[in-house]
């Protein structure tokens, strides 16, 4: 080096505009550098997620590990959280069946300390829900399938099936197995699945002991004979109680998670489109 190019060197330092350049950049490079090795993902196995690690497996091989099944066991754990980023990158947390399983698991965490409710909070609960208890009105009735077309006799003529007893109906009968037979405790939205909506309709005014039919429906034509009914009723709270508790225990969670979304909006800007 001159000592020209020294003595220039020299001055520039002395400059405060260059200086501050000058560890403007020694500050950036050193940014970069960091920012650098932080880019790369990191996986952390502490000694209390390798307990947790353990302790899942053995609870699954209900024994102790061997010492190549903990090895085993932990880079099973880390090829998961691999796989699980991977997964993250391609945008799959976005599909629909991932996202209802977050979300169950979010409920579960927000509800796992719902403490089981006593006797006296069930039978509370189950007096001021009573109307969801209720069971409703059934009917007892035959059937007799009839099948596509009406039966008629040897000559053609159709046969008046009012004339007929119950009895007498059977020989016309077709596919007696599957529709032909006598019902019990069926509900109106039961007889409306099992035989459709048109033979449900004899069931809103019913006429009892009764031939009533022929009853046209898409499948044919059938006829019925209406024998008794059960009124609705509220069945007493030892019979009911299990779904109480489960009613209850779900009523309680939606609160907790009710509470906790209401809480969380406050964090959230929502901007909803006008319909």
């Amino acid at each position: 080096m001159t000592q020209n190019t020294e003595l220039m060197l020299k001055s520039l330092l002395k400059e405060p505009l260059i200086i501050f350049f000058l560890l403007s950049g020694v500050l950036f490079l050193v940014d970069a550098i960091n920012s650098s090795s932080n880019d790369t993902p990191t996986i952390k196995i502490n000694e209390a997620l390798r307990n947790s690690i353990f302790n899942n497996k053995q609870s699954l091989l209900r024994r102790e590990l061997t010492e190549a099944e903990r090895i085993a066991a932990v880079d099973e754990y880390i090829q998961e959280q691999i796989m699980l980023a991977e997964a993250e990158k391609l945008g799959l947390d976005n599909d629909f069946i991932i996202q209802k399983k977050l979300l169950s698991k979010v409920k579960f965490v927000w509800t796992d300390d719902v403490q089981k409710p006593d006797q006296k909070t069930l039978i509370e609960f189950y007096l001021l829900n009573k109307k969801d208890y209720e069971t409703p009105e059934t009917y007892d009735f035959n059937h007799i399938y009839l099948g596509k077309s009406l039966p008629s006799d040897d000559t053609g003529n159709a046969i008046r099936l009012d004339d007929l007893s119950l009895s007498e109906l059977l020989p016309f009968s077709k596919n007696a197995n599957q529709y032909s037979k006598r019902y019990e405790n069926l509900s109106l939205r039961d007889i409306k699945i099992r035989l459709g909506q048109e033979i449900a309709k004899e069931f809103q005014t019913p006429q009892f002991n009764k031939l009533i039919g022929p009853i046209k429906s898409s499948k044919g034509f059938h006829m019925i004979q209406i024998s008794a009914t059960s009124p609705a009723s509220i069945p007493p709270f030892n019979q009911v109680s299990h779904f109480v508790k489960d009613a209850w225990l779900k009523a309680e969670k939606n609160k907790l998670i009710n509470q906790k979304v209401s809480e969380l909006k406050a964090e959230y800007t929502i901007v909803t489109e006008p319909f």
